[in-house]
């Protein structure tokens, strides 16, 4: 489960996850879901489902009752370290609004934007993790790998579901981007998931000791792996 994955990419997240997928399709079939994906997202060996894509993957079924309203709520700005031109115009305290989707046409049109961090991006992440035990559903798999907090909360739910061993890829933390004494949602997403993943993977060592120190998770269950670099 990846939430950057060119097209669609704003930073190192979706370079890195993209060739780590890249590097393990030489050695197993890959499932991948994605909020988008595109032409430049084919891989050999995987099978990559964008949410922007669902009429294909569910061509003829019914939208279920879940997913026909959604309850939008915008971001707070102190519960966001992301910039504002990432978040939009939307980022002010106390206003909702009701998503309605009749068909999967409307709900692949939802998520066929390459910003991946709008306003709405808690709720976008709740319903990633809906569509994608959905999805997950119809596959058969030996593990969940997911990278970085937005698809944790699917991992977590799809862990729950099947009982597959749980992989997190910990590419950047909360009390990094927002501040050491940061405590708000996102923290909460990606401690409940850590605590619960049967192996992390960090980034580095100073991530390795950050999630233990801030995250409370026993460093036993922590691996590092560096990010690397292709050589031409």
């Amino acid at each position: 489960m990846g939430w950057e994955f060119p097209p669609a990419f704003t930073g190192g997240l979706g370079v890195a996850c993209y060739h780590i997928v890249k590097t393990l399709s030489t050695q197993a079939n890959i499932h991948l879901i994605v909020p988008f994906a595109g032409a430049e997202s084919n891989l050999e060996n995987v099978g990559v489902v964008g949410l922007n894509e669902l009429e294909q993957e569910f061509a003829g079924e019914p939208l279920g009752e879940e997913f026909k309203n959604f309850l939008l709520s915008r971001v707070p700005v102190e519960l966001s370290a992301y910039p504002s031109f990432l978040l939009g115009k939307g980022g002010q305290r106390g206003m909702e609004d009701v998503k309605h989707f009749s068909t999967w046409t409307d709900v692949s049109d939802y998520f066929r934007t390459h910003n991946l961090y709008g306003w709405d991006i808690l709720q976008r992440t709740q319903m990633f993790a809906k569509i994608s035990m959905r999805i997950a559903s119809r596959r058969k798999f030996d593990f969940i790998y997911a990278h970085d907090w937005p698809t944790f909360q699917a991992a977590l739910e799809l862990k729950h579901d099947t009982h597959k061993p749980l992989v997190l890829h910990i590419h950047s933390l909360e009390t990094d981007r927002a501040g050491e004494k940061t405590r708000n949602e996102i923290y909460d997403i990606a401690k409940m998931a850590m605590q619960e993943a049967d192996k992390v993977i960090a980034v580095s060592d100073y991530t390795k000791q950050q999630i233990i120190s801030h995250y409370g998770i026993e460093k036993s269950k922590i691996e590092v792996a560096y990010n690397g670099a292709e050589v031409a």
